[in-house]
């Protein structure tokens, strides 16, 4: 692969053809821009290589293929680290009902870390401070019924296990 989420690994297949057989294989990897390299394999007849970074940045890996008659050959590779960047897909059941219905706030989010937690407030538009329907819980489905009408906002937050926090805000008109 030549770009993978942080948190996945590459596998280095190494194969080499001419020279003298049997052949040995190195791997290293570094920093884009960085001078040092770190050695994940030195030279072994393994052919298979795992190379697992732990930033979102842009590492070179350096393969080194060593024949019989000790002759050295190099080649490089750039693999991209993408950040799991923490999404939130959260939606309502409804974006209209009348007073007295509910609504379901199903709270859901992509990427991030570990597990998440859920926190849904809301308020009028034209009221400026939320209330707390559910603090940060587990609880993924939130009900909510208005006793008045109006356009309402929701927000929710997801707090993945890194501390992260990813909002969207909802709207719902109530007849």
């Amino acid at each position: 692969a030549t770009s993978i989420t942080l948190g996945e690994s590459v596998t280095v297949n190494c194969s080499a053809t001419g020279g003298t057989k049997p052949y040995q294989f190195a791997v290293y990897y570094k920093k884009s821009g960085s001078s040092k390299y770190t050695c994940v394999q030195n030279y072994d007849t393994n052919t298979k290589v795992t190379v697992q970074p732990n930033l979102a940045v842009n590492y070179d890996i350096l393969v080194k293929v060593r024949d019989a008659s000790k002759t050295i050959v190099r080649k490089n590779f750039t693999v991209t680290v993408r950040t799991n960047e923490l999404t939130n897909t959260s939606r309502l059941s409804a974006s209209k009902i009348t007073v007295g219905q509910s609504v379901r706030v199903t709270c859901r989010a992509e990427g991030g870390t570990g597990s998440y937690l859920y926190e849904v407030c809301y308020r009028k538009s034209n009221v400026n401070s939320f209330t707390t329907a559910q603090s940060y819980g587990n609880n993924a489905i939130v009900t909510l019924t208005p006793d008045t009408a109006g356009d309402y906002i929701i927000r929710v937050n997801i707090k993945d296990s890194s501390g992260s926090v990813c909002t969207k805000f909802l709207e719902l008109i109530v007849s």
